[in-house]
């Protein structure tokens, strides 16, 4: 490869060696522990701050605990909507998942008041074709918005897999 030293060519052997034996490593069940960290943009439509919707798109990183753990380092997308109604927040949408070797999975959220919810499986290709899996999240921390009308933070994610 031209242009690549040799100590370039090795790192990048290393890192996609492990990759791929992270990959065929993967339990056929557990338990899942990530944290979700996500950015994105909201588009909101206030009425007050008491009435109020919004929609957003976001791109987040998934990183295990303990590290290397089922799940680890993958990307996600993610699209939502959300309602403020007498001050109280719900919000709700759909995550894609990739992971290093291209395969993805669908997830379900929901979120209340407290921005705590419930997720879930809802399909997936390759490896993660017909599996189920279901967990709850917490915000574990936001960080000032960057820019205006977006948001980051991320949350503490916990739950069971099973492939089939």
């Amino acid at each position: 490869m031209p242009g690549l030293s040799f100590a370039t060519i090795l790192t990048i052997a290393y890192f996609s060696l492990s990759a791929a034996a992270a990959a065929d490593a993967l339990p056929k069940e557990g338990r899942l522990e990530f944290n979700f960290c996500f950015a994105g943009t909201v588009q909101h439509s206030e009425i007050s701050p008491q009435l109020a919707v919004g929609s957003f798109s976001s791109l987040a990183a998934l990183h295990t605990t303990p590290p290397g753990g089922p799940f680890d380092l993958q990307g996600a997308h993610c699209i939502g909507t959300y309602t403020i109604s007498a001050g109280r927040h719900w919000g709700s949408g759909y995550c894609i998942h990739v992971d290093s070797d291209g395969d993805k999975w669908l997830q379900k959220w929901e979120a209340g008041a407290d921005f705590s919810g419930t997720w879930k499986a809802e399909g997936g290709s390759g490896k993660y074709a017909g599996m189920q899996a279901s967990g709850a999240f917490k915000p574990i921390g936001s960080v000032a918005a960057a820019m205006p009308n977006s948001v980051q933070q991320c949350n503490r994610n916990s739950g069971t897999y099973k492939l089939k």
